[in-house]
């Protein structure tokens, strides 16, 4: 598996993708992915439903500040920033504002309500494909005290 994670980042460094500081911020979904490998198995919706669970945004059909806390998450951490603006999710850089614009359709309302909106569980599955995706670029999914990949 170290050989595999070698020539994962080699082939990254060559072909351009960036490796990010695996921040706490970064480090709370690779440990909540971890968590919800069998949610993960049965699909996205299952798997992000499970991911916010254990990263404590909240699941529950009254919790409409889940996304406010996704938010706060993220725009707390310059490499979280970094990683998504990397999958060129918008036409701009990814900023503290810029991301706020991207992420304001889903503010307010719970997880099961954005679910009812095409438009708004299209916009969740782009962010947590898109954090999914860069974090696995960035080497972030490789644990220390083991030898796994989990991308």
């Amino acid at each position: 598996m170290k050989t595999f994670v070698l020539a994962i980042f080699v082939a990254s460094a060559a072909i351009g993708v960036e490796s990010y500081d695996c921040s706490p911020q970064i480090m709370d979904f690779v440990v909540a992915m971890r968590g919800c490998s069998s949610e993960c198995g049965r699909g996205t919706d299952d798997c992000i439903t499970c991911v916010m669970d254990k990263m404590g945004f909240g699941t529950d059909t009254k919790d409409t500040e889940a996304f406010v806390k996704a938010e706060a998450h993220i725009m707390g951490d310059p490499h979280s920033l970094d990683c998504l603006d990397s999958m060129s999710l918008i036409d701009v850089p990814m900023t503290e504002e810029s991301f706020k614009d991207f992420i304001a359709p889903l503010k307010g309302k719970s997880l099961a309500e954005v679910n009812t909106v095409k438009a708004d569980q299209d916009l969740l599955r782009v962010l947590f494909e898109a954090a999914n995706t860069c974090i696995a670029e960035g080497g972030c999914f490789v644990y220390e005290d083991e030898d796994e990949d989990l991308a």
